[in-house]
């Protein structure tokens, strides 16, 4: 996209970077909580049972419960494909 003759302003315009992507903003992120080992998924038991739920599904929701018995602060960035 031209900047430096914009709405006839001529050639007086600087050579300035703009950014179009109304996406980039700043964040501020707090600081990490470590999860391993917090809990220990049984994969023995897990197929031992019959369910219709799978085992990462099993695992987050332990590992979930856990951290909400702690008052971790816990968000999933990215949702698993089964959650869409």
């Amino acid at each position: 996209m031209p900047y430096g003759d914009y709405r006839g302003a001529g050639r007086r315009g600087e050579k300035v970077w703009v950014r179009l992507d109304p996406g980039m903003k700043r964040v501020t992120h707090g600081a990490a909580v470590d999860l391993k080992g917090l809990v220990h998924f049984d994969f023995n038991a897990y197929l031992s049972a019959v369910t219709r739920r799978f085992a990462l599904d099993v695992f987050e929701a332990q590992l979930l419960a856990v951290a909400r018995a702690r008052n971790l602060s816990i968000r999933w960035t990215t949702p698993s494909p089964r959650q869409k």
